[in-house]
């Protein structure tokens, strides 16, 4: 695509300023994307080439507001965006010469509404994060999944009020891009659109159900990173309900051995074996560890050799 093709592309944006701007952001955030992150895109054939239409998708990385417009391409993609993101003039700057929306984090007022619906009414594509934030910091290091925060109902109300499509979108693959497991996995998956609720609050309920398991579809479908079959602590956990409970070193070795980022049978025994001292632990949830490892690990040792030398460690 040349770059006279995307600046013909960007024509909904208001300026030929705005489309310069979202146009060098393009070409210069592409190949970052694709070399570093090793960024693929499928499902873009779901997304209308005219009309407005909103883009719903999760939210995990910095990225991401970067990460989903190069994902469209072929349409400019105005992000909404929390206004207390940044006060940096030259991220302001960019944030207005790119189409974001910016709105408030607190005391959601009509005029947050009306600034969604401006690019709306005039067929433009809006893209927005479902859940309104990325969650918690240390479950999105430790656990790749979706793990999908409520969904906030800004997304259904817009499409109700302007009659639009909703297309689901998923990332993945951008939390630790410099970890082993995780480098250059970016994924970002875009399902077929959903019409827009009917009215009334259980209407509204409904379609936010149903947008939040297309996503959560989407991302376990097209994620690259290797990810447990099972949620951590019950895989874990095994006949010891307290794992929840495990001091954060533990959980940490725990859960790099599940996630295929080994640790050494030692140190893995070595944390095991404080955590036992600590009573944190019963001799069954260690098997299950010792189990889980296997599964995952490069060399596919049986569990007995693990508990050998955990026993030898602990006499």
């Amino acid at each position: 695509m040349s770059g006279i093709d995307i600046l013909w592309r960007y024509n909904e944006l208001d300026s030929r300023r705005n489309r310069l701007t979202y146009t060098g952001a393009y070409c210069l955030y592409k190949p970052l994307a694709q070399l570093a992150l090793g960024l693929k895109v499928s499902g873009r054939e779901n997304i209308p080439s005219e009309g407005a239409v909103l883009v719903a998708s999760n939210h995990r990385s910095l990225l991401d507001s970067l990460t989903l417009p190069l994902a469209v391409r072929d349409r400019a993609l105005l992000m909404v965006a929390r206004d207390d993101y940044s006060s940096n003039p030259f991220i302001q700057w960019f944030f207005k010469h790119t189409g974001v929306i910016q709105i408030k984090r607190h005391g959601f007022s009509g005029d947050n509404y009306r600034a969604v619906d401006r690019p709306m009414a005039e067929g433009k594509a809006v893209g927005i994060f479902s859940e309104e934030t990325r969650g918690d910091k240390n479950l999105r290091k430790s656990d790749p999944r979706p793990n999908l925060g409520p969904f906030k109902p800004g997304v259904a109300s817009f499409a109700r009020r302007h009659n639009a499509p909703t297309v689901p979108a998923a990332i993945s693959g951008q939390d630790n891009p410099l970890k082993r497991g995780q480098r250059r996995a970016a994924r970002v998956a875009f399902g077929e659109p959903m019409e827009p609720p009917a009215g009334g609050s259980k209407s509204k309920t409904i379609f936010l159900d149903e947008l939040r398991r297309r996503i959560d579809n989407l991302y376990l479908e097209s994620s690259a990173v290797v990810l447990p079959d099972e949620p951590v602590n019950e895989m874990l956990a095994g006949s010891d309900p307290n794992f929840v409970i495990l001091s954060p070193g533990l959980k940490d070795v725990a859960v790099r051995a599940l996630l295929a980022d080994e640790p050494s049978r030692a140190e893995l025994a070595e944390a095991l074996d404080q955590a036992l001292v600590d009573r944190e632990i019963e001799l069954a949830t260690i098997s299950a560890i010792a189990k889980s490892v296997d599964k995952l690990s490069d060399e596919e040792g049986p569990a007995a050799d693990f508990m050998a030398e955990y026993r030898r460690l602990v006499d």
